[in-house]
């Protein structure tokens, strides 16, 4: 559901870390976006990038934490994509594709 009444300028005027910001709220990060964008709990836009998702499906996945490897890439100075799971030669050979 696209938003019909979203003020991009009063979102950024009222932005402050302490009232969207899950590191200075202590809440989740769905629940940051919901707040920053008016986005009801119930709402299941699916989010499309590399990859889809939902922001449910992403807060379950922050609080997941380490579990399964979940949160085991990590990036260079550089911007180059590191791995430490035991798939890493796998996925150092995806990712060299061209």
């Amino acid at each position: 559901m696209a938003l019909t009444n979203f003020d991009p300028n009063a979102l950024l005027e009222s932005w402050t870390p302490d009232k969207y910001s899950p590191i200075h709220t202590g809440k989740p990060f769905d629940e940051c976006i919901r707040a920053a964008f008016d986005i009801p709990k119930t709402d299941s836009y699916v989010y499309r990038a590399q990859g889809e998702t939902t922001l449910a499906i992403t807060q379950r996945v922050i609080g997941a934490g380490r579990t399964n490897g979940l949160h085991a890439w990590y990036h260079t100075a550089n911007v180059e994509a590191v791995c430490i799971t035991r798939f890493q030669k796998h996925v150092r050979t995806y990712t060299n594709l061209k």
